[in-house]
């Protein structure tokens, strides 16, 4: 049975750079003609790096299924553009989203976070400056198709500034945390418990060390602990630690407070060592930004394939992870450490990918 209505939007947030952000809480439907709701409608980006878009959808109105408990089945689809050579139209090479979390990551449903990468600026097709922006909501081909025709079809649009990206030295290239004077000792810290990232040709990187024991009987889920990259790429990883709330349900007293130093390293010309020119992650979401506490997100690069310093197939790629300094002197915890490693194969940057990542080719019948 088809869902009632289509999910409307109902958030979009979207960190950027010197402290822009959008945020916009506002509902389709509302009858008040002010703009309290609509926060921040403009961003700066840099070029050449990718930001993560989220995506809230409203259910509610959607009948609950044998896959969804609130009804978000996902009978949308949802697409972002940016009109980067400002001709007025938004066309099929200015889709700004390559990937999106696959469904069976750990986004709540109804939630969609869409990786929009902004490219070089080259004066030509794609110029620095304000551009505009379109999110679009649709019913998806099969729900159409299956579901008789539904002409919804939501729109918001938001200005995008982009500029030159900032040049960042061996030593900007692992910052550290900015933990506060006053942070709280907390009795444990948050050790990592996934690892996500999206790569080509539907590969992912899907590392949930507390469910590995569980899988290793059920080869049909084993985890994703390879990915193929495009050179010349910048990809977007995150890491999620586990937060131990405090008994008063204060965040201040919990161990979500960041106490983390997390560096990535790619061994691209295969010596069998990590050097600082090799360093991965060059850029992470500012502190500040809506990231839930616990959650990092690192911008991966991939250089282009000279043949020498970087070289293609595969690669073993570490994630270092240690406790802030700052917070190891103050609390004296000085042991934990985590370093994981994966393969990442790269290859060269053949043809170019447009559209939309995935879809659901399905819709879930209703629960009686």
């Amino acid at each position: 049975m088809c869902p009632l209505s289509i999910a409307r939007i109902n958030l979009v947030i979207m960190a950027g750079e010197k402290g822009t952000e959008i945020r916009d809480d506002k509902p389709t439907n509302a009858l008040s003609t002010n703009n309290l709701n609509q926060h921040h409608m403009a961003v700066t980006l840099f070029e050449h790096t990718v930001y993560l878009l989220r995506i809230q959808l409203d259910c509610s109105s959607q009948l609950k299924t044998e896959l969804t408990s609130t009804g978000c089945n996902l009978a949308q689809d949802v697409n972002v553009w940016i009109d980067l050579n400002d001709d007025g139209k938004f066309d099929e090479s200015e889709i700004g989203a390559p990937y999106r979390w696959p469904v069976t990551s750990y986004m709540a449903e109804g939630i969609y976070d869409i990786q929009i990468y902004v490219p070089l600026i080259d004066g030509r097709y794609i110029r620095n400056g304000p551009h505009r922006m379109r999110i679009s909501v649709v019913p998806s081909n099969y729900y159409r198709s299956t579901c008789v025709d539904y002409d919804y079809n939501e729109s918001r649009e938001y200005m995008v500034t982009i500029i030159p990206r900032m040049k960042y030295s061996s030593l900007d290239a692992t910052p550290t945390s900015m933990v506060p004077h006053n942070v709280p000792c907390s009795p444990d810290v948050g050790k990592v418990v996934l690892v996500v990232m999206a790569g080509e040709h539907r590969t992912q990187i899907r590392d949930d060390q507390s469910t590995r024991t569980a899988l290793t009987s059920n080869t049909r889920n084993y985890q994703h602990l390879a990915i193929v990259l495009y050179e010349d790429t910048v990809y977007l990883l995150r890491i999620q630690f586990e937060c131990t709330g405090s008994r008063s349900g204060d965040s201040v007293g919990n161990n979500c407070n960041l106490p983390h130093d997390v560096a990535a390293w790619i061994d691209l010309n295969d010596d069998g060592s990590f050097s600082d020119i090799e360093n991965a992650a060059p850029y992470r979401w500012p502190l500040t930004s809506y990231i839930p506490q616990g959650i990092y997100d690192l911008q991966i690069y991939v250089p282009n394939i000279d043949g020498t310093k970087t070289k293609t197939g595969p690669h073993r790629m570490r994630l270092d992870i240690t406790l802030n300094e700052h917070y190891r002197q103050k609390c004296g915890k000085n042991y934990y450490r985590d370093t994981r490693e994966y393969n990442v194969t790269i290859v060269r940057k053949n043809m170019k990918q447009t559209g939309r990542y995935f879809f659901i080719n399905y819709i879930a019948k209703d629960t009686e």
